[in-house]
């Protein structure tokens, strides 16, 4: 069934970019044939925004996740996590944009996980990041740890230039 929220794609490429012809909305699992590639594309809603959308490669086994399994951080010359030198740097850039774009979503996180399970993917190209080609389930193994570990709000108060920070569990 045709969720109406991933037509904004569409109403987007009209609306910024004044792109009117050629413009297809796909549905959740649907499959496009380019000749020698085929694309499938998959609904990952809320893994940061609710119209969040990943695209398979079924040819190749790349999986672009848009937002999912993504990081911040970059060291000239690093593009793939076969070519770094400090992947601990990676993974931490990982976790700090985890926590400050995607922990919000840990439940459709893992719920995206689980949908991609039985998919073999040997390439992870996210949006923003390092791209996994030699170990691409680590990122997922990262993601997968980060969504399942108890949530901390933290609050702050500042009286008198004095701040004061306090943590609570949420369950």
């Amino acid at each position: 069934m045709h969720d109406p929220r991933h037509g904004e794609g569409a109403r987007d490429a009209r609306r910024f970019l004044w792109i009117t012809e050629n413009v297809r909305t796909v549905s959740d699992g649907e499959e496009l044939s380019l000749g020698r590639r085929t694309l499938r594309f998959v609904h990952a809603p809320f893994v940061h925004w609710p119209e969040t959308m990943v695209t398979y490669d079924a040819t190749d086994r790349i999986l672009f996740s848009c937002d999912a399994f993504g990081g911040y951080g970059t060291l000239p010359g690093t593009t793939f996590d076969d070519q770094c030198a400090d992947l601990v740097f990676y993974e931490r850039e990982a976790l700090r944009y985890y926590v400050n774009i995607v922990a919000k979503f840990s439940t459709p996180v893992l719920a995206a996980i689980e949908k991609l399970s039985g998919v073999p993917i040997e390439v992870i190209a996210p949006s923003h990041g390092l791209v996994w080609r030699r170990d691409p389930g680590r990122i997922v193994e990262l993601y997968q740890k980060w969504a399942e570990m108890p949530k901390v709000a933290a609050k702050s108060a500042s009286r008198f230039s004095t701040a004061r920070c306090m943590a609570t569990r949420k369950e």
